[in-house]
């Protein structure tokens, strides 16, 4: 939003010739595309930190060799996800506006909070389904013993059920 501005204001207080404001249009939608490239190359970075044992600047050099050839898919996921992430701050806004109570104004923002944290998660598993994706359309093996033992880190709590319990389970259906 700040470089908006200051492009906006730069195209006008120069004057407004029709060659200022046109280079002003093309270094804005420039900017934009580097940001939004930047931004999926940095979260394509943070699931490959996760799952391979890469880190830091390796893991941003791995992340945009793997974009390469699917560019155009994770720039349309990733917009797609900023125009729901706006789409939800809308519907709060224009929800939240005619309440006057707070207890109401509460109960919109939790609801809000929660559809927006969905979507979050969502993100987070599309990410992860992009970098598999990206990987087998480099033809990349995905070592899934490495895989399992650096995610076993996270299974501490997880108790299976007992076949037991699952019989049980369907007996009473």
């Amino acid at each position: 939003m700040g470089v908006l501005l200051v492009v906006l204001l730069g195209a006008v207080t120069l004057g407004p010739s029709v060659t200022r404001i046109t280079l002003a249009i093309i270094l804005l939608v420039i900017y934009l595309f580097g940001i939004l490239y930047l931004s999926f190359v940095w979260q394509l970075a943070n699931v490959i930190s996760v799952l391979e044992d890469v880190c830091e600047y390796q893991a941003l050099v791995k992340s945009k060799n793997l974009i390469k050839g699917k560019t155009r898919i994770c720039a349309a996921i990733y917009l797609i996800n900023i125009l729901c992430s706006l789409g939800i701050y809308l519907g709060f806004i224009a929800s939240a506006v005619g309440v006057d109570s707070v207890w109401g104004k509460l109960l919109h923002l939790c609801v809000w909070s929660m559809i927006i944290s969905v979507l979050y998660l969502f993100g987070l598993v599309i990410q992860t389904i992009i970098y598999f994706i990206c990987k087998s359309y480099h033809h990349e093996n995905i070592d899934k013993s490495s895989l399992a033992n650096l995610l076993e880190v996270y299974r501490k709590d997880y108790v299976p059920l007992d076949t037991k319990e699952v019989h049980m389970q369907h007996s009473m259906v």
